[in-house]
């Protein structure tokens, strides 16, 4: 078939007085790039050890190509275009093969799309016209991953824990509209069953969500659905017993049509305190540790007279919630507990109980070094069924950066005082601590965008709450309640001078230090975008 070498080429054409970034984009999403470069249904390591206990490697053509050829090339440059040297007069290579490395797991888990009947395509399964579509719960590589300036792909980006528990509600949080199905397109999940009542929220009419989402035709009467996706223009208020007392949605009915919430783009930070178990409703899912300020699994209450046996008691099937909700969800005598088992019936939210859930026990969070000073990240949850690629013998490792002391190896210095483990690698208990980043006024937006890695959600950021604002240049302004400028509760909003885009930044630096180490290694706490529960990859 010649359509889909005309749909790649007319990327081209589109283009042609556009930008770079653009094809770029349209490039690396093409099956037809996918197949030649070899990225296309791609496993990524931590799939391929979960399910088959396999030690694999992602491709790298794509990875490689994408830098050497498409864009960057081999050599750093000045603005004249000569190479760009280091301090002893030798060439600045762009990239490394560490950074090869990293991007090839970020090309992992890349599927076709579905086939469309209006286009010419022989192949009933695989469509090559569409660009391809992100497989996350069966093969993306989950762990962070490094980028080429020193940082971590999801660098300032608002963290998902600071989202209001009503952020569903917030400013600028989006709803796409799913028609007469309820089936998510977005969040898919093996318990979601098309057509189970209990499977979505039915909004009441006086709900201010309903009625921005239901458009309603003042003449008729009648909802009008004229937009696939609403965004919302300004903070509601919550209606009824379900919006009030959720953490978040996932589905809602409006009428006859049905609206999948799209949460905003966030990371998560690997490592955090007062980590707390979660496990799946049978042993088919393991353990591993949760942030319990995250809505990332369901309540399990337990009789007090049978702590191995949990029920539920859910507002919607599927519905997740923080450590906090669940434990509060616990009624009748019942109390959360570290159960052996879910109760499956008839039941409203037991009949699809195949996610995650909280258990009472805390979790620790370990991690291991190689002798690189790669790290892996180790769930510790008190729980011989752990989650594979979480397991102390798990290898995927990734970069990181240490603070000017290094980090503890095997050979050197016996771990520092951590554990030294047979295959070489350091094992330490970690402690995460959170400290401003400016305690004066900073110079420039450019130094405060080499410096700070963490975003505010535009939705949340309201600079009415802020008693003071301080425009330090046309670039940068500073926002904070104190007498004076900068605590770890100021927000800086800065601009890029290259690209012109804004960023809203806390003055905040996460730090992962290791414990009962002779030298305080530590290294910055790297953000993911995808969450390490196997079956939740797809928020």
């Amino acid at each position: 078939p010649t359509e889909q070498y005309m749909t790649y080429y007319d990327i081209f054409v589109r283009h042609a007085f556009g930008n770079l970034r653009d094809i770029l984009r349209e490039v690396s999403y093409s099956p037809i790039m996918g197949e030649m470069l070899g990225y296309v249904k791609q496993y990524s390591a931590p799939f391929k050890w979960q399910s088959e206990s396999e030690i694999t490697f992602a491709d790298e053509n794509f990875a490689r190509e994408v830098m050497q050829l498409f864009s960057i090339g081999l050599i750093r440059l000045k603005a004249d275009g000569t190479p760009d040297l280091d301090e002893s007069g030798k060439i600045v290579e762009t990239y490394s093969n560490l950074d090869i490395t990293s991007y090839s797991r970020a090309w992992t888990g890349l599927f076709y799309s579905d086939t469309r009947a209006n286009v010419e395509d022989r192949n009933i399964r695989d469509g090559r016209n569409d660009p391809m579509r992100v497989e996350f719960g069966q093969w993306r590589d989950h762990f962070p991953k490094t980028d080429l300036s020193g940082g971590y792909l999801g660098d300032k980006y608002p963290l998902c824990v600071e989202l209001p528990r009503d952020g569903f509600l917030s400013k600028g949080s989006s709803y796409r509209l799913l028609g007469s199905k309820a089936q998510p397109d977005f969040l898919r999940d093996e318990w979601f069953s098309t057509g189970i009542p209990d499977d979505y929220v039915v909004l009441e009419e006086d709900s201010a969500l309903y009625q921005v989402l239901c458009n309603k035709d003042e003449d008729e009467g009648t909802c009008q659905y004229s937009q696939t996706t609403i965004t919302l223009p300004a903070k509601l208020d919550c209606s009824g017993a379900v919006e009030c007392g959720v953490d978040t949605l996932r589905v809602v009915q409006v009428g006859e049509m049905y609206f999948e919430y799209v949460r905003p783009a966030c990371v998560q930070l690997a490592f955090y305190e007062n980590a707390q178990t979660i496990r799946g409703r049978w042993g088919g899912l393991g353990s591993l540790c949760a942030n319990p300020l995250l809505p990332d699994a369901s309540e399990a209450c337990c009789n007090s007279n049978n702590l191995k046996r949990a029920f539920r008691n859910c507002t919607y099937t599927g519905e997740r919630m923080k450590a906090s909700t669940a434990a509060a969800r616990c009624t009748a005598g019942r109390v959360t507990c570290d159960f052996i088992s879910v109760n499956k019936s008839l039941q409203k939210c037991e009949k699809h109980a195949h996610g995650y859930h909280w258990r009472k026990s805390s979790c620790a969070l370990q991690v291991k070094i190689s002798p690189e000073g790669q790290i892996a990240l180790v769930h510790s949850p008190g729980d011989t069924d752990i989650e594979p690629n979480l397991k102390e013998e798990a290898l995927n490792f990734f970069s990181a950066y240490w603070s000017a002391e290094g980090f503890p190896t095997s050979a050197n210095n016996e771990c520092g005082g951590c554990t030294v483990m047979t295959s070489g690698d350091c094992l330490c208990d970690t402690t995460v601590k959170e400290e401003a980043v400016f305690n004066s006024e900073p110079s420039s937006a450019a130094e405060v965008l080499s410096r700070l890695f963490i975003g505010v959600n535009e939705g949340v950021f309201d600079p009415t709450q802020y008693s003071n604002t301080l425009k330090i240049d046309d670039n940068l302004e500073a926002y904070y309640n104190s007498a004076s400028c900068c605590d770890e509760d100021t927000v800086f909003k800065a601009t890029d001078a290259k690209t012109q885009r804004v960023f809203i930044l806390k003055n905040v630096e996460s730090t992962v230090t290791l414990d009962g180490t002779d030298l305080p290694f530590s290294f910055r706490n790297p953000p993911h975008f995808i969450s390490f529960m196997r079956s939740d990859r797809t928020i």
